[in-house]
């Protein structure tokens, strides 16, 4: 489901989130991303 979707999906407990699963390409692609704005954040 997770690699058809290539979306996170959620998981919730008694209705509140409790975790996330997401293949690891699109894990890497997220760390990725975040790595390039803290790249631009610092730069500022």
């Amino acid at each position: 489901m997770c690699h058809k979707s290539e979306e996170p999906i959620y998981i919730t407990k008694n209705g509140y989130g409790d975790m996330v699963i997401m293949s690891i390409e699109a894990y890497e692609s997220a760390m990725h991303r975040l790595s390039i704005y803290r790249d631009i954040e610092l730069s500022e």
